[in-house]
C-alpha cells in the first residue's frame, strides 16, 4: 500500500481559495450571412487564451534554437577554413567571399534568440 500525501494538515484546516487564471484575448474576425441579402456583416468575436499557453509554445522552440546557435561555429569554422583553403591556392575572390559569408551568417545566427524574443514582444505590444 502506497502512502501519498497531498497536502499538510493546516492547509486542510484552513483552506486557500484557489486563484482564478489570468486570461488574456485575442479578436477573431467572424463572418457572419446577413440574412436574404448575400453580403456579409463582419463582427469581432472574443476569444480567451491563456498566457501561459502562449508562453509555452514559445518555450517549446527554445531547444531547437539552443542547438542551432551550438551548431553554427563548428559550421562556420569550416567555412572559414575552406575559405583559406581558396585563398591559399590562389582563388582569392572565392575564398573571402565564403570567409565573409560564414561571418555574417555566424553572426546573424548567433543572434537570432535576441531577435526572436524582439519579434515577440513586438507582437505582445500589437
Amino acid at each position: 500500500m502506497k502512502v501519498k500525501t497531498v497536502g499538510t494538515v493546516s492547509e486542510f484546516l484552513h483552506p486557500q481559495p484557489k486563484r482564478k487564471k489570468r486570461f488574456s484575448s485575442v479578436t477573431v474576425p467572424l463572418l457572419l450571412a446577413g440574412g436574404a441579402t448575400p453580403a456579409y456583416a463582419q463582427e469581432a468575436v472574443t476569444v480567451s487564451v491563456n498566457g501561459k499557453v502562449k508562453e509555452k509554445i514559445v518555450s517549446a522552440f527554445d531547444p531547437l534554437v539552443d542547438l542551432i546557435t551550438q551548431l553554427s561555429y563548428p559550421v562556420a569554422a569550416v567555412m572559414v577554413t575552406g575559405g583559406a583553403l581558396l585563398v591559399m591556392i590562389g582563388l582569392k575572390e572565392k575564398g573571402y567571399s565564403t570567409i565573409q559569408t560564414a561571418s555574417i551568417g555566424f553572426i546573424l545566427v548567433q543572434m537570432s534568440p535576441l531577435l526572436l524574443e524582439l519579434l515577440f514582444g513586438i507582437g505582445e505590444a500589437v
